[in-house]
């Protein structure tokens, strides 16, 4: 990989060096120049003062004008090269390594020599930098693999991914959301967070997405919620504030969703139920290392709208038995394709035990939410900087319970519709049968026929419903017959 260019200790030296060059480079073409547009061949003497005054008493307009063409061409360059973008980069991160103490001298002959000093590269781009710190065994090697803190206050903004190899650490900040995903794009299996973050939910199960009040909490998590539907997964919403969950719940599946007390708790008693039921698939088919995906099972998503606001206000024994199916299939869903999405604004111990979160392979903290919360979130001392309040749906990530990184996330624009991109989504016949049954039940009113075209993908529950549809039908004509035989 490209190490890229290298920090300049001396880089006001250089600076020196480089700009008298600029000016010897200026005169030598301009005297060539005079020399040769006019009669006159003076050479070098053309800078002598004595000439200078002549050419204006004279007023020499051409020999004017290209003087002021050349000092204002040198100007204007000087002025570009001390504020080029590298330069202060070049300029923050070797007063880095000087206030850091990353430089050893040693006097050899009364003469002040480096002796040994930190190897920093980096990469400038429009929209990114990339800082590569080298390794090679010095006394401050420890201290360079825990320089992110001060890289951050360095450049007053947070990094927004890190690598660590033998060897090197690498630091990479993005400036104007450059990672920023602007448009939705779905990939199979997986979950684009940005241009280069993707959540792997069969790697990394389950998630937990905090944020204050419009912070783009609601509006990421449908982002979650079209592509889960793109990937076919079975969703079940519960949301005891009655609030957005519900909303979306009630347009993709109304049958899974859930405000009630007792509605919830069966719900999640039910899902807890089909994950022990395809355990026991998997049990016996005498298979090793299988996950769902090798039975052709489609992945299962619990959305939890906050689990505050339901512990407050439900019963206890309910909320304890809701509790316990949550943390069962949050320690044993990954491998039957069973997922939980946990939602809140304030995701403290009180709401979710510390060995429950450590388990949540996605992080998002959306908005300013307290340092105190941040740091039993994502469980590190790094310190986290206050973010704009401005922007909506900027936080900080953190995936596989790494450390946590600067993220933004979509921004699809205010006009797009996420009901639109539902009914889309279930109108694509070419990969309908990859979508969640319920869908095909939800929208039979497409145009495009699919009940038609495929009468096999019918939802279990449908068939259920119309049971009971059946034998309510039955009911009903029994009492009528009884009735009639009291008359």
């Amino acid at each position: 990989m490209k190490k890229g260019k290298k920090v300049d200790i001396n880089y006001i030296l250089t600076d020196t060096v480089v700009i008298i060059l600029m000016i010897l480079c200026t005169f030598l073409i301009g005297i060539f120049i005079m020399d040769y547009i006019g009669a006159y061949k003076m050479g070098l003497k053309w800078l002598y003062l004595s000439v200078q005054v002549q050419i204006l008493k004279r007023f020499l307009f051409r020999y004017i004008l290209l003087e002021f063409l050349f000092l204002g061409a040198l100007v204007y360059s000087i002025v570009m090269y001390l504020t080029r973008k590298g330069a202060k980069v070049n300029k923050k991160l070797a007063k880095f390594i000087r206030n850091n103490n990353f430089i050893i001298y040693e006097t050899i002959n009364k003469r002040k020599k480096i002796k040994d000093k930190a190897d920093i590269y980096y990469i400038l781009k429009d929209d990114y930098l990339i800082i590569n710190i080298l390794l090679h065994g010095s006394s401050f090697d420890d201290k360079l693999k825990d320089a992110r803190e001060k890289i951050e206050d360095i450049f007053a903004t947070s990094i927004t991914a890190m690598s660590v190899d033998f060897g090197k650490v690498s630091y990479e900040i993005a400036f104007n959301a450059f990672y920023r995903l602007e448009a939705i794009q779905y990939i199979p299996n997986k979950i684009l967070l940005d241009k280069q973050k993707v959540w792997d939910y069969d790697h990394n199960p389950h998630a937990l997405i905090a944020g204050t009040t419009g912070s783009g909490k609601t509006y990421f998590v449908n982002y979650l919620i079209c592509n889960l539907i793109y990937q076919g997964a079975d969703i079940t919403f519960i949301d005891p504030k009655f609030a957005d969950i519900k909303a979306m719940g009630e347009i993709v599946n109304p049958l899974k969703t859930a405000c009630e007390e007792n509605q919830i708790a069966r719900l999640v008693r039910e899902f807890s139920e089909t994950m022990v039921e395809r355990q026991k698939i998997i049990a016996d088919s005498g298979k090793v290392n299988a996950t769902y995906r090798d039975f052709n099972m489609s992945p299962q998503f619990l959305i939890f709208d906050e689990l505050s606001a339901f512990k407050s206000t439900g019963d206890k024994k309910t909320v304890t038995e809701v509790e316990a199916y949550l943390k069962k299939i949050i320690l044993m869903g990954r491998s039957v394709g069973c997922f939980v999405i946990l939602i809140a604004q304030q995701p403290n111990a009180t709401i979710i035990e510390t060995g429950i979160r450590d388990q949540l392979g996605l992080k998002v903290a959306l908005g300013n939410i307290k340092e105190e919360l941040r740091r039993m979130m994502f469980g590190t001392d790094i310190k986290l900087h206050t973010l704009d309040y401005r922007l909506k749906g900027v936080g900080y990530i953190s995936l596989s319970n790494g450390e946590p990184y600067k993220y933004y996330a979509p921004n699809l624009g205010a006009k797009f519709d996420f009901i639109d991109e539902i009914k889309k989504l279930s109108c694509n016949c070419d990969s309908w049968k990859k979508r969640p049954a319920f869908l095909v039940e939800r929208f039979n009113w497409c145009s495009c026929g699919l009940l038609d075209v495929y009468p096999n993908i019918m939802p279990q529950r449908k068939e259920k419903t119309m049971k009971n549809n059946r034998f309510k039908r039955i009911e009903k004509e029994e009492k009528k017959k009884e009735k009639n035989e009291l008359k």
